[in-house]
């Protein structure tokens, strides 16, 4: 069995093909992503501006409860709150 090589004006012309069919496809698909990408920044922008407005952290009473805490001040119900743990996770238990 021999086998032939293929002529240079054939690889040229397939290659020609192969790229020009492939082009708008590419094209295309650079197009959707960048408008993918665009969508997600413009989302990215608005929840970043958002946050910047929202009221900052009371680091005051973070720590007033810190020291209610520490000190036993703060009533901690645990039956309250296994009950909360079992109507939010009892299904997985």
């Amino acid at each position: 069995m021999e086998i032939t090589p293929l002529s240079p004006q054939l690889v040229s012309l397939q290659n020609q093909e192969a790229n020009s069919s492939n082009a708008p496809v590419s094209k295309h698909r650079d197009d959707n992503q960048s408008q993918s990408v665009s969508q997600e920044w413009q989302q990215l922008n608005q929840a970043s501006k958002e946050l910047d407005e929202m009221d900052s952290i009371d680091r005051n009473r973070i720590a007033a409860l810190q020291a209610e805490l520490s000190t036993e001040g703060y009533p901690i119900d645990l039956e309250r709150i296994a009950e909360a743990m079992l109507e939010e996770h009892g299904s997985q238990l």
